[in-house]
C-alpha cells in the first residue's frame, strides 16, 4: 500500500497486462484504515523478494484474503 522502489515497475506491468481495472495501487494508508482496505479487497499480493515475513500477510490472512 506504500511506495518503494518497484512501484513504478508494477504499475507498468498491471498497465501492460490491462489490469488497471482490477488492481490499484492507493498509496500510504493511515494504520487505523488499513484493515478497512484488506475487506474490500478480493486478494492480497505481497510482492517482496526481501521479507520472508511481514505483519501484513497476517493481516491479510485474518481478513480471510488468499495470499
Amino acid at each position: 500500500m506504500g511506495p518503494g522502489p518497484a512501484l513504478d515497475d508494477l504499475k507498468a506491468q498491471a498497465e501492460a497486462m490491462n489490469l488497471t481495472e482490477w488492481v490499484h495501487f492507493t498509496g500510504p494508508v493511515p494504520r487505523d484504515e488499513v484493515s478497512l482496505y484488506l475487506l474490500a479487497a478480493d486478494l492480497f499480493v505481497f510482492p517482496s523478494v526481501t521479507e520472508s515475513q511481514g505483519l501484513v500477510l497476517d493481516e491479510a490472512q485474518a481478513a480471510g484474503l488468499p495470499c
